[in-house]
């Protein structure tokens, strides 16, 4: 199958889910994969348990040198030169004994080979979070098997050699720390007992480095592998998204939510005028929420017959049927379909009479004079519409019907937005809501924030709706009130005004 089939077969498949808008938010916030770290913390844990090992082995001679020598020379009850230079040697032979073993049995835990475990379990479970993100907002699956092979493969072995370097040096870091606790201790005249017990802190400290550094790195790595995919799908911008705990550091807090592009990286660090991607900086958690484009999409759906990776394309497919555009998309251009609107030489009122009655969504924009200008058709639940005519709808009046006589949905609010139209109107048999263009349509907040508020009150009501429709209430009715309640709500929380208008 050639690229261009391909990307008509991809846009058939999602089209429907993009409906009339250009880019979706994803629905689904991917995660970082906690096993993927437990399994990072689980290796260093077991590196540093060479080190624990032989420290407890040697401790017991460590004790007696540094007893032994301090009595004497507390004896000499001066610092003499001749009883620190014995201890020193002494203390050295015991940690060159400690290095020697820690040396060879590291060498023997196959530390590389662990580690390219790891970073294959953590691009996995990276890929599956990504397929979730891609199923839950576009319906579709993609090809798992297209990022398991070469995709990647540069990427995660710089990982793995850089990885396999930090681990290695913090059991060799943590040694030359307790040599130096000995020495300073021994010289100052500190007990045995602070010594063994500064010892201990010590490996702690090195074994806590170790989490931190499995936690950061794991996170780096899937911040690295969502780049990857999002960048290859023709994804160019993101959603920066944050823990929401008491973690978070506060400049990530005031990214949060915020859209940026992956060729331009917010600054994390004002002082510094540092930049970085979501998982760069350091013990970064935040995640990168994709923003998907129509016009730039490009995805390995499952089932495709060639391995090869499609480019970016300009329209896209859509459910339904009837005349379609060249990029798939249903048109009101041909007469001598059933659905064709003829919208020329009437007026808002007359259009809106006649939507009114239609069972598929029909939308008419009109301009300054109150002029029709153009139609498009849609199917039971969404339209789409074509670039030229986003772009001739700006500062216009748009209408389209809900055949159930539904208020708009937070899509529709966002067309009355991102188009910046004056009004925007929804019909149905017995009038029309009407949404007009204000400071408050500009302010508002990302999509995704009304959509996931839209979502939360409709659950909240469908229980007690369900049981009036139950006890006799006529379904159009009780859908037709819910909406209304919801936008109540939107309305209190946002100052969006919207109006009715009976026929």
């Amino acid at each position: 199958m050639d690229d261009r089939n391909m990307n008509r077969l991809l846009m058939q498949q999602v089209g429907r889910k993009f409906g009339s808008h250009e880019v979706l938010y994803s629905k689904y916030i991917p995660k970082i994969p906690a096993s993927a770290e437990r399994e990072y913390v689980r290796l260093t844990d077991a590196y540093m348990g060479i080190l624990k090992e032989e420290l407890e082995q040697e401790l017991p001679r460590l004790k007696d040198v540094y007893r032994e020598n301090r009595e004497a020379d507390m004896r000499e009850n001066l610092r003499a030169d001749g009883v620190i230079d014995g201890f020193l040697m002494a203390a050295a032979r015991i940690f060159h004994i400690i290095r020697n073993r820690v040396t060879e049995k590291a060498a023997s835990y196959q530390l590389q080979r662990k580690m390219e475990r790891i970073a294959q379990l953590n691009l996995r479970l990276t890929i599956k979070e990504w397929n979730r993100a891609v199923k839950s907002t576009l319906g579709i699956d993609i090809r798992e098997d297209y990022y398991m092979g070469a995709f990647y493969s540069a990427q995660l072995e710089k990982w793995i050699q850089e990885n396999v370097g930090l681990i290695k040096t913090i059991p060799e870091e943590t040694l030359d720390r307790m040599q130096k606790i000995v020495y300073d201790g021994f010289t100052r005249g500190r007990s045995t007992a602070r010594m063994v017990k500064e010892i201990q802190q010590a490996y702690g400290v090195g074994r806590r480095r170790e989490e931190l550094i499995a936690r950061d790195q794991t996170a780096k790595l899937n911040g690295q592998i969502q780049q990857a995919q999002q960048r290859d799908a023709g994804i160019t911008e993101y959603i920066w998204y944050t823990c929401m705990d008491g973690r978070v550091r506060q400049r990530h807090r005031e990214l949060h939510g915020k859209k940026f592009r992956w060729d331009d990286p917010p600054v994390v660090d004002k002082k510094s005028g540092r930049k970085c991607h979501p998982g760069q900086d350091f013990q970064c958690r935040c995640i990168a929420r994709p923003v998907f484009n129509r016009s730039t999409l490009n995805l390995p759906m499952n089932g495709e017959s060639n391995g090869a990776h499609r480019s970016g394309m300009n329209g896209a497919g859509s459910a339904g049927t009837g005349a379609r555009d060249r990029f798939g998309i249903i048109t009101n251009n041909n007469r001598g379909d059933p659905r064709y609107y003829d919208f020329e030489g009437k007026d808002l009122k007359l259009v809106e009479s006649e939507l009114s009655q239609r069972t598929f969504e029909t939308a008419v924009c009109f301009d300054e004079r109150g002029k029709a200008i153009f139609a498009q058709l849609g199917d039971e639940d969404a339209i789409r519409f074509t670039k030229a005519q986003r772009m001739r709808m700006k500062g216009k009046v748009l209408t389209h019907n809900h055949p159930l006589g539904t208020p708009p949905s937070p899509e529709d609010l966002y067309i009355l937005k991102e188009n910046r139209l004056k009004e925007f109107r929804t019909c149905g048999r017995n009038g029309t809501y009407v949404l007009r263009y204000s400071k408050q349509i500009e302010n508002l907040p990302e999509f995704d924030v009304i959509s996931t508020l839209y979502n939360e009150l409709l659950e909240q009501r469908i229980p007690q709706y369900k049981g009036k429709v139950e006890k006799g209430m006529d379904p159009e009715k009780a859908l037709k009130k819910m909406g209304e309640e919801i936008w109540s709500e939107i309305s209190r929380r946002y100052g969006v005004k919207l109006e009715y208008e009976r026929r």
